[in-house]
């Protein structure tokens, strides 16, 4: 389980696609994910959900996400990358940071074998 927080910023609404998100760009819908990815930046597994109607949303707002994240069963041992950002449901498409980036890191998951005690 993991839980994110999204703010809507001083000057909300902000320019369309950058983040936090216009909600009179995104008038259907808005979906927060968490992607688990490898090494080579594959998806292995994720949950998409948002807490809040974007349209509800006043600056200083923010919104706590609760992502549940299913572990495939087969999945190695290894470091894994915890990757997050938003997008609109209905078209897909990622909205961007200034920086032109579309997701962030939100940290690491380390699996270890099974049996293996952690230090």
């Amino acid at each position: 389980t993991v839980i994110t927080h999204w703010q809507a910023g001083p000057n909300w609404p902000p320019p369309p696609l950058y983040l936090p998100v216009d909600p009179a760009q995104t008038p259907r819908g808005l979906t927060a994910f968490l992607h688990l990815l490898d090494d080579s930046g594959a998806y292995l597994a994720g949950a998409d959900d948002f807490g809040a109607q974007p349209a509800t949303l006043q600056p200083g707002d923010v919104v706590l996400q609760l992502h549940r994240l299913a572990l495939p069963a087969d999945l190695p041992p290894g470091r894994y990358r915890l990757s997050v950002g938003l997008y609109d449901p209905f078209s897909s498409e990622r909205f961007l940071l200034a920086d032109g980036r579309d997701n962030v890191t939100a940290g690491w998951l380390e699996v270890a074998a099974p049996g293996a005690v952690a230090p």
